[in-house]
């Protein structure tokens, strides 16, 4: 169901002007609209990338990514993942951040990310 609130919330959106945007939005999320709830989540998670730094999107990239697949995506995304120190940098925050019940979980998606980087290292040689 389109109503004008989702017809100028899409359009401002999709001019890149989120914060102006989300108000339309969220009266759709208020009229029990779900593509106004949706819109809402989208354009604040936007937002949210759009304050964190290079390195912050690059490691949230890294925790979401769920297979093989995602984790290379998200190395073309952001080539700072495959970087040595980068990754270096993510095995010390799982040595001392994540708890032991998550820790297999974001071990996988290192090694994913090492077989990435190793898989660029020999394509460039």
């Amino acid at each position: 169901m389109h109503t004008p609130q989702l017809n100028s919330g899409a359009l401002l959106a999709g001019r890149g002007q989120l914060r102006n945007a989300l108000p339309y939005f969220e009266k759709a999320a208020q009229l029990g609209l779900p593509e106004g709830v949706q819109g809402v989540a989208q354009i604040k998670e936007l937002l949210l990338e759009l304050e964190m730094d290079p390195a912050q999107q690059a490691f949230a990239a890294f925790q979401q990514a769920s297979d093989a697949e995602a984790m290379q995506q998200a190395a073309m995304r952001f080539p700072l993942l495959v970087q040595e120190e980068f990754m270096a940098m993510i095995e010390q925050v799982i040595a001392e951040q994540v708890p032991l019940e998550h820790r297999p979980t974001f071990t996988q998606r290192l090694t994913w990310l090492r077989q990435i980087a190793n898989t660029q290292k020999r394509s460039t040689q």
